[in-house]
């Protein structure tokens, strides 16, 4: 990686040629050929990091491209990247780099399709696994991305789906803390193997599961569909035994389980309240395995109304990927003033990287009257450290130079105005980074509900534990395809899949909406 290879490429890229021609076996990672931006550092990081992932990638990719060949798969295939896109595999082994965190960015594009088919235009994404919480935010209709992330404690450049990640998840391991004796959830977690106590697989320290297994929550008997049997006595046993004597079972379990809780919703106010943006204005589209489990309680602790929880929801992120689009990010640093004297600069170098990328998604097949390019810059006032994303709207490039800067600065003040509370369109600024994304849009599933024509019935009833009310004998439970399209449920109640549990809360209730989704509304006391 050279100085300023970002603006001026050549000798980068001449070093690289010498490198590859003489060690012809090695893996080569270029700076340039990754990001075209400033900041050493972060360059230098994000070159190393693909560097040191790339061989182990490439041989995996190689293996997946061979396995799936030789079961008869004929058509391309594509891996998911963290912007929310895909890439061809061959691209993908060259730059691994731009595929960490995929798998949560799947959830986040089925989230956004999904929501748009539902006219939440608002909405915060909640993936609960076994390991993690991982939360994003889509404001009106779009997701909201960084274009920068940290990985292992190292910067990554690049634009990416703005994902934060807590140690929440069925699996977190709770403790006391051996200096304050305070209950500690995650971020350590039990993992699948040998998982949680009551998975009987040898797990010895308590987790979230088997709080919820104590509680009633999860029904042992009927975990996975009835496939897997879970010990009820063995998650008993190790929460007694490690967060004891001074509390009961109960106790411990329930403080288990609000620990976590405040955990995820802490997570949700770093990309809503601390951003200046209020979550009671979003609803929650909660997935994953563990997303039926915690998203009433989570969101009445942030005011949030109305949470949805897709069909399958443990598998939402695979559906999402399906969704995802080719697309391709190119991004150059171009330090000017925001004025009308330099538009025609900033129009040109926006060109050559709607070129660029429209070049890139040619080459994988698509023809330029289906690609959609869209543009960004990276604003600040003139003596700021930091910058904002500022989206430029395609059809705001052909004004007059003096209209475009208006435009630019009025979209620049208002995101300043929301973050920081403050703007002032008076003041001088200056681009520092332009942006263009292509995406050539791929066909999407479709989703749609069943409905079963028969009055809904129970499947019977369940011990279950509630914050607010304690134990609860007669909690009636359901089954998710016995739902008709007029059925209403009244919480305290539980609606059974066989990949995840969806609580439903006293003050709630829960129905089933045209696209199958759960919706779970806060009824508001008088």
């Amino acid at each position: 990686m050279l100085l300023h290879s970002y603006r001026s490429p050549g000798h980068e890229n001449t070093i690289a040629e010498l490198v590859r021609a003489e060690y012809p076996g090695i893996s080569v990672s270029v700076s340039s050929e990754l990001i075209r931006e400033w900041r050493e550092y972060e360059r230098t990081s994000t070159t190393v990091i693909n560097a040191f992932t790339q061989p182990a990638f490439e041989a995996y990719a190689s293996q997946i491209d061979k396995r799936t060949r030789q079961e008869g798969l004929a058509n391309p295939i594509a891996f998911m990247r963290s912007n929310g896109g895909v890439i061809p595999i061959a691209d993908a082994q060259i730059r691994p780099v731009e595929t960490l965190g995929s798998g949560p960015a799947g959830g986040v594009v089925g989230a956004r399709q999904l929501m748009q088919a539902s006219g939440y235009p608002n909405v915060v994404c909640a993936d609960v696994g076994g390991t993690t919480y991982d939360v994003a935010l889509i404001t009106d209709g779009e997701i909201v991305e960084r274009a920068d992330t940290i990985i292992e404690k190292r910067p990554i450049m690049g634009q990416v789906i703005d994902i934060i990640s807590v140690g929440a998840g069925g699996g977190s391991i709770a403790r006391l803390d051996k200096m304050t004796g305070s209950l500690q959830v995650g971020p350590e977690s039990a993992g699948a193997f040998p998982g949680p106590a009551c998975f009987d697989r040898g797990g010895k320290v308590p987790t979230v599961t088997d709080a919820q297994v104590v509680l009633g929550l999860l029904d042992p008997d009927n975990f996975l569909g009835g496939r897997m049997k879970l010990r009820a006595d063995l998650a008993t046993e190790v929460i007694d035994r490690e967060l004891g004597p001074n509390h009961s079972v109960t106790e411990s379990a329930a403080g288990i389980l609000a620990v976590a809780q405040a955990n995820m919703a802490n997570a949700i106010r770093q990309i809503t309240t601390q951003r200046g943006l209020d979550p009671r204005e979003f609803a929650m589209l909660s997935y994953g395995g563990g997303g039926g489990l915690f998203a009433a309680g989570v969101s009445e602790e942030l005011g949030i109304t109305t949470v949805i929880v897709p069909q399958a929801a443990a598998g939402f992120s695979a559906w999402g990927m399906l969704n995802a689009d080719y697309r391709d990010d190119a991004s150059m640093t171009a330090r000017t003033e925001l004025a009308p004297s330099h538009v025609p600069a900033i129009r040109d170098e926006l060109e050559q990287l709607r070129s660029q990328t429209a070049a890139t998604l040619r080459a994988y097949g698509f023809a330029d009257d289906v690609l959609r390019p869209g543009y960004s810059l990276e604003v600040r006032y003139l003596g700021q450290e930091h910058t904002i994303d500022t989206p430029v709207r395609a059809e705001w490039l052909p004004l007059d130079d003096y209209a475009l800067v208006e435009k630019i600065k009025q979209n620049f003040v208002s995101r300043h105005r929301q973050r920081f509370g403050h703007g002032d369109e008076s003041a001088s600024m200056e681009v520092v980074v332009l942006r263009c994304r292509n995406v050539a849009p791929v066909l999407r599933p479709m989703v749609a509900a069943t409905y079963r024509k028969s009055l809904l019935v129970t499947r019977g009833n369940r011990r279950v534990w509630f914050p607010a009310t304690g134990w609860d004998d007669v909690v009636p439970v359901y089954n998710r395809d016995d739902f008709g399209p007029q059925d209403v449920v009244i919480g305290p109640a539980i609606v059974d899949e066989w990949t995840t549990t969806v609580i439903v809360p006293p003050a709630w209730t829960a129905r089933i909406d045209a696209l199958g989704n759960i919706i779970l509304e806060f009824r508001k006391s008088n």
